[in-house]
């Protein structure tokens, strides 16, 4: 399991998403093991490893998306990665929706999502 200290080795490229033509999309990702510091030193939470998922293609400039996770520790790295985009896809979808209800003619109204 990698960890932080050996992050350079933790990049794979795996199959992330399907594709509307049916086909397999890959991509690069980094599934590292983290301990997230700000809820144990400002909450004094116990300590609680979590999955923290770095998307970076090849040839980017720099990584498209982050996710942390908390599946369990044995989930195997190409199973967190599709994972994190399966969640992160319906959620972006959900934008353009946010942005019309946010325009100047709906402020001051609020509806449930």
């Amino acid at each position: 399991m990698p960890t932080c200290k050996d992050y350079r080795a933790a990049w794979q490229t795996v199959p992330s998403r399907t594709s509307s033509a049916g086909k397999q999309v890959e991509s690069r990702f980094a599934c590292l093991r983290v301990v997230m510091a700000h809820a144990v030193r400002r909450n004094h939470a116990r300590p609680r490893w979590e999955w923290l998922i770095i998307e970076w293609p090849e040839g980017e400039d720099e990584p498209s998306a982050y996710w942390l996770s908390n599946l369990p520790a044995d989930t195997e790295p190409q199973r967190v990665a599709r994972l994190a985009r399966l969640r992160w896809t319906p959620a972006s979808k959900g934008r353009p929706r946010r942005a019309r209800a946010t325009s100047p003619r709906n402020r001051g109204r609020s509806w449930s999502s």
